[in-house]
């Protein structure tokens, strides 16, 4: 579960290694993003890119997080740690490739373009 202020690295290669989150978008404001929930972040640690700067607002999207994810045939699914991806305005990727490995209730949000960047689906 991501909330505010909460750290995340980036599992893309849009040129951040780190963001933090702002706001949790759509939501109640005590309620806390899942995986697929749209967010706005701020870049506190940057790589070599140079497509972000240090300190950027942009929106992301959380892919993984260490709470458990709960299927209808009673698997649970969790990662070893939260992690996002970074957008544009228009809700597209900035990166070309999605480090990791992503979840199958993505599909169900209808998040195509990030599903088919991923190396795999779990």
């Amino acid at each position: 579960m991501v909330q505010q202020a909460t750290k995340l690295p980036t599992l893309d290669n849009s040129g951040a290694q780190l963001i933090e989150c702002i706001n949790v978008l759509k939501r109640h404001p005590k309620d806390r993003g899942k995986t697929g929930s749209l967010i706005v972040a701020a870049v506190k640690k940057k790589g070599n890119s140079t497509k972000v700067k240090q300190g950027q607002v942009l929106k992301g999207m959380i892919i993984t997080t260490k709470y458990n994810i709960l299927r209808k045939n009673g698997i649970k699914v969790k990662f070893n740690k939260n992690g996002a991806i970074l957008l544009n305005e228009q809700l597209a990727p900035l990166a070309t490739r999605i480090i990791g490995p992503l979840t199958r209730e993505l599909r169900k949000k209808r998040i195509m373009k990030m599903l088919s960047m991923a190396k795999r689906i779990i």
